[in-house]
């Protein structure tokens, strides 16, 4: 007669975890920007690393060790030549008017070091308080030509046909959460029950869950809005915009036409 051997599900579980750590051969990288989920998706990895004892990063290419198993570059800037090995990665847009919006009342109330910091260019005042001597008006038309323009044109230079980089809009994965992520970790390699723990990681960080106190306190979040340059952009920044970025979201798929 066969004896069975009752293994607890806790150390199922831990094998499953040391396995996923010891057989992973592709490296996971996300391809962030300013206000398209970086944090975001920081907060996850992180947790995602600490649970199935994996070495993440947040960085330059440069900096990225060779045993790192997940990295975060939060600008996309990535050589995919100088990789030098597998991967399997994620590129994460948004609306470039949301990223002009979301951005201008970020820094207003951020407590990042370069925006704090005294520019001679701007009078002596750091990009934070120029920005707020400027009416919302003026304000947003700085950060479209300011900052916003780094992130925007990065965005443009984007390489959208690698087949190695699977694309996500910000919106899209805000609207279908649960199945945006699904569809993430599954890429990645994450099988079950991994997939499961994952999808819980990720719903802890859902910020549609926060409370309006909560958003209070939030100095990245503004808001839990899209498109909210409906409500903040007048004619006059449409027209910049169009100006400056030409047909960029017809490129991106936000707008069949220029407006």
């Amino acid at each position: 007669m066969k004896k069975y051997i009752h293994i607890p599900q806790e150390l199922f579980y831990l094998v499953n975890c040391l396995y996923l750590a010891m057989s992973r051969r592709k490296l996971i990288l996300c391809c962030t920007y300013h206000k398209t989920g970086t944090v975001l998706f920081s907060h996850i990895l992180r947790d995602i690393a600490r649970e199935f004892q994996l070495k993440f990063q947040s960085c330059f290419q440069y900096q990225v060790n060779r045993d790192t198993d997940i990295w975060l570059q939060n600008h996309s800037r990535v050589n995919f030549k100088l990789l030098g090995r597998p991967y399997s990665g994620i590129h994460v847009i948004r609306d470039p008017r949301d990223v002009v919006v979301s951005g201008y009342f970020y820094h207003l109330r951020c407590s990042e070091a370069w925006c704090l910091k005294p520019k001679t260019h701007l009078q002596g005042k750091s990009y934070q308080d120029y920005l707020k001597s400027l009416s919302q008006e003026e304000g947003l038309i700085f950060e479209m030509t300011h900052v916003a323009k780094y992130t925007i044109n990065t965005m443009a230079q984007w390489n959208y046909h690698n087949s190695c980089a699977l694309e996500f809009k910000y919106e899209d994965i805000m609207t279908n959460y649960e199945q945006c992520f699904r569809k993430i970790f599954t890429y990645w390699g994450f099988g079950e029950p991994e997939l499961e723990k994952c999808l819980e990681i990720a719903h802890r960080h859902n910020v549609n869950r926060l409370s309006e106190d909560e958003l209070k306190k939030n100095s990245h979040i503004h808001s839990k809005e899209l498109c909210k340059w409906k409500k903040h952009f007048s004619e006059r920044h449409l027209n910049m915009f169009q100006e400056l970025y030409g047909d960029i979201l017809v490129k991106l798929g936000y707008e069949s036409n220029n407006f």
